[in-house]
């Protein structure tokens, strides 16, 4: 028997998986800038804030830097609009919105997952997905949810290239 391993670079399938992701990411990006300009947080909440805004960027610009010129760079407008009146107002109510928005981009990011060929594109996304998921465990805190099996439990429901088209 002969067995061929998985490509390492990302193919043509890969790379509109991975725009998509990364448009998640720099979408996810600017809502944080939207509450982060409103003066939503305070105190070590606006830290955290901030340092989860500036790994969404490094999301993608990772992303973007694994897909080479083929990278969209690009936020989904629609997504933007449906969800920027979220990322202001009560701090409380901005941190759970924050919060189901990363358990969303945790559930997109398996979806995409499932779908990759490239070892390289998989291992990125996968690094991800944990990060994202310690962001939702924060900003439920942030939020004031205190029982531990909230804040480690989450309703995974994916977003789909389908629904916000790569721009």
């Amino acid at each position: 028997t002969t067995t061929t391993a998985p490509p390492k670079k990302p193919n043509a399938a890969d790379i509109q998986l991975l725009n998509f992701a990364q448009s998640v990411e720099l979408t996810i990006r600017d809502l944080y800038d939207v509450a982060i300009k409103a003066g939503v947080f305070e105190g070590l909440a606006a830290d955290d804030v901030s340092a989860i805004r500036e790994a969404h960027e490094g999301y993608g610009t990772a992303i973007a830097g694994l897909i080479g010129r083929g990278a969209s760079n690009s936020a989904s407008v629609v997504m933007f609009g449906q969800l920027q009146a979220s990322f202001i107002g009560d701090p409380t109510v901005v941190a759970a919105s924050a919060a189901a928005l990363e358990d969303t981009a945790v559930a997109t990011h398996l979806d995409i997952l499932e779908q990759l060929s490239g070892i390289d594109g998989a291992a990125l996304i996968a690094s991800i997905i944990t990060i994202e998921a310690r962001h939702a465990t924060v900003l439920k805190a942030i939020s004031g949810v205190e029982d531990l099996t909230e804040l480690l439990a989450a309703e995974l429901v994916a977003l789909s290239p389908s629904d916000y088209p790569v721009e």
